[in-house]
């Protein structure tokens, strides 16, 4: 099984044959608006965010196949002119590569790591979701710094 860890062009990645599978998993798994909304990501922004370099897209191939990914968001922090950050976007790893021999969650992850760093970046903010990440990303070295809260505002108002 060979593994490959590196950025890649959305545009690469979403031409992947398994690539439509892969984001429908991550949002019925995670996204706190599937109940909400149907999926339609803005496609069109985000190549053009990546076209300014301020969205990069970490991509996992196992065998030449996708098998997850990390996107982030990559910006000066905005209190810190001088320090470049990066902002979990989303990340998935699909089940099957999941608790595997290899760890391919935990390189993805260190791999991604390096390369920000290698772009210069110094601060990461990475979260979780729906399944927690703790113990995960504790031993990545991630200190936890706040809670995410989410509220639905319905047509109604309520």
């Amino acid at each position: 099984m060979k593994t490959t860890y590196r950025f890649e062009k959305l545009a690469d990645v979403l031409a992947e044959p398994n690539a439509a599978d892969l984001i429908r998993s991550y949002v019925e798994e995670l996204s706190p608006l599937r109940d909400h909304l149907p999926i339609d990501p803005d496609w069109d922004r985000l190549a053009e965010m990546e076209a300014n370099g301020l969205y990069r897209l970490w991509a996992a191939r196992v065998d030449g196949t996708l098998a997850g990914f990390i996107s982030f968001f990559v910006m000066p922090h905005h209190n810190y002119r001088g320090v470049l950050m990066a902002m979990d976007a989303g990340h998935y790893l699909a089940p099957c590569y999941r608790d595997t021999p290899g760890r391919l969650g935990l390189r993805m992850w260190k791999s991604a790591e390096a390369a920000l760093r290698e772009l210069g970046v110094r601060y990461i903010m990475a979260h979780d979701g729906q399944r927690s990440l703790l113990p995960f990303l504790l031993h990545l070295g991630y200190h936890p710094r706040a809670t995410l809260y989410w509220k639905w505002l319905d047509e109604q108002g309520e």
